[in-house]
């Protein structure tokens, strides 16, 4: 890239990471402080549903790349977790706040949720339901790996009301899939694909990484066919990340795997599956996510794209209540521990301060491409030039995104740079909220451990 390519960036680097939460938790909690901040002793103000996500840090494998709060699976161990997180969600069930929320969307993600047994995971759903009112037509989304999601506990599930899977197949490429360490196999994954909608299960999603080690352009071009020609319902891109300390990373920088592409490899991967996708019918609702007509993540409109509060249950799942931004313990231990002693199991959280409510509407609302003008004037009485006066001067300037009467919105630019547009919106407080302090978060530590 020369010298005038770099200056026509909008941006030095391009994020390879979404806006997952806002205010970013940065304080400390007690367990009575964490509750007192979520209000948990009120029941819930209006009538908007509400998200539930409940995590479960298990994994038959771990893969080569993931940064996320993760252990391998020891039957003990899972035993003690699950424990606990039943008195988790019996203590949130029993709450105030608890009794008046109606959950229109539970999602079991991970780690590998599928990793569980069918009995285990029906137990866990079996307890939502028992603790909560959960809304007749709720999305029910379980994540998992093709290999340990059998048929027989796809079908268990599917009695259980589940509406949705997304599996991380990451590629159909098996020399890609060696240098990840992938648990599966293309095999295990078409198998998936052909039990799940003989079953009935009629929204199933993919994750696909690009800008992998080693991949070329036909590697990338023939992972969205398979995905189109497949049929599969939701596709999520993630550019892949080397995270400092993964196996992976060690072994790209001794030699033993391929290094990944420049920024323009990325872009080039990103613009060629976004104009596959669309050209193949899917719709573009997020940053990341393509979904057939109809198939959109519910829980990711939700939080994201409606602003509706979200219960965080499980180690290291984050949750946003009443204003209240946090995240559990990410240490198995500990989050035993503080839930066997009653509490909650809060190891960081940030309380937004009013202003900080419009910050986040237009971080997380640009996640999923625009921000309504008239729901945004409803909750702060003016509109976003108002308050965001510059940054919306210097994103429209620079071709990053449009505004008329309906709201503003990611240009067809702006939508490759989105996750650089998204943050553009957060206040100083949080401009330095970098990649390190992130994938402390992601695993349930403290950003004051970085």
């Amino acid at each position: 890239m020369n010298a005038n390519e770099q200056a026509a960036r909008p941006f030095p680097e391009r994020d390879s990471i979404c806006v997952s939460h806002y205010p970013i938790p940065v304080s400390n909690p007690t367990p009575q402080e964490a509750a007192r901040l979520m209000e948990l002793d009120r029941p819930k103000r209006g009538d908007q549903q509400v998200a539930l996500y409940l995590h479960i840090p298990f994994c038959d494998l771990t893969c080569s790349f993931c940064p996320f709060n993760k252990y391998v699976k020891h039957q003990d161990q899972v035993d003690r977790y699950l424990a606990a997180l039943k008195d988790e969600i019996a203590l949130y069930g029993r709450t105030a706040y608890g009794k008046s929320a109606v959950i229109g969307s539970i999602n079991l993600g991970g780690g590998t949720p599928s990793c569980l047994t069918l009995q285990e995971l029906t137990a866990i759903l079996q307890a939502i339901k028992g603790a909560f009112t959960v809304a007749p037509d709720a999305m029910v989304f379980v994540e998992g790996n093709p290999r340990n999601f059998t048929r027989d506990k796809l079908a268990g599930l599917r009695a259980e009301g589940l509406s949705r899977i997304s599996v991380g197949v990451q590629t159909f490429q098996p020399r890609l899939g060696g240098y990840l360490n992938l648990y599966h196999t293309v095999e295990d994954s078409e198998r998936l694909l052909v039990d799940a909608r003989e079953l009935g299960i009629d929204n199933i999603g993919i994750d696909l990484m690009y800008n992998l080690p080693g991949q070329t352009d036909e590697d990338w071009r023939a992972d969205i066919r398979t995905s189109i020609e497949l049929g599969i319902d939701h596709i999520c891109l993630i550019s892949f990340c080397v995270v400092p300390h993964t196996p992976i990373a060690e072994k790209i920088r001794a030699g033993e795997v391929p290094g990944v592409g420049t920024l323009d490899d990325e872009i080039r991967f990103y613009a060629e599956a976004r104009r596959m996708l669309l050209a193949a019918g899917y719709e573009q609702y997020s940053v990341i996510d393509f979904a057939l007509p109809g198939k959109i993540d519910r829980h990711a409109a939700m939080y994201f794209g409606e602003q509706s509060d979200l219960i965080g249950i499980g180690s290291a799942a984050f949750g946003f209540l009443n204003g209240y931004m946090y995240i559990n313990d990410g240490n198995l231990a500990e989050y035993i521990d503080k839930v066997n002693a009653g509490g909650l199991s809060v190891a960081c959280g940030e309380k937004a301060a009013p202003e900080e409510f419009a910050h986040g509407m237009m971080a997380k609302g640009l996640r999923m491409l625009s921000v309504d003008r008239g729901d945004f004037r409803r909750r702060f009485r003016c509109d976003p030039e108002d308050l965001f006066p510059d940054t919306m001067a210097e994103l429209t300037a620079s071709g990053m995104i449009e505004a008329d009467a309906s709201g503003v919105r990611l240009t067809e630019q702006g939508i490759i740079w989105g996750n650089n547009v998204c943050k553009a919106f957060f206040s100083e407080k949080y401009k330095n909220y970098g990649l390190q302090a992130r994938m402390k978060l992601a695993k349930g530590r403290p950003v004051q451990s970085v």
